[in-house]
């Protein structure tokens, strides 16, 4: 089966972790492929990581990779794209600017186009 890992990057958003799963979960009852959730804690100084394993502890599709201090978001979103074993991986900012099942349009693309193309078609319409 094809997958899609997601990735999170996470720097001082404790109050926010939960909600990002729970804005996952439509997402996750609908995508055909194996999506799991990649949280990035960026070396928050906040409660976010203990946050971050509290809501993945149940979660069996939920990773999460730590820094021991703030490297940035380019480095939590390589981090990322390093650790994925997927065919394919997204991204999302933690605080939600897109609604997480609009990566359901990529899924009707994934064997017709590959990730530039299909971009490259999200940012013409």
């Amino acid at each position: 089966m094809s997958s899609i890992s997601i990735i999170i990057p996470v720097y001082n958003e404790e109050e926010g972790i939960s909600a990002v799963l729970e804005s996952f979960r439509p997402y996750l009852k609908k995508i055909k492929l194996d999506a799991p959730l990649l949280f990035v804690n960026d070396g928050s100084t906040d409660g976010s990581l203990a946050e971050i394993k509290t809501v993945c502890q149940n979660e069996p599709n939920c990773h999460t990779i730590s820094f021991e201090k703030n490297a940035g978001l380019i480095a939590a979103i390589k981090a990322g794209f390093d650790y994925s074993t997927s065919d394919w991986v997204g991204y999302i900012d933690t605080d939600l600017p897109n609604n997480p099942s609009e990566f359901l349009f990529y899924e009707l693309f994934l064997n017709e186009f590959d990730g530039w193309k299909v971009l490259k078609i999200i940012q013409n319409q």
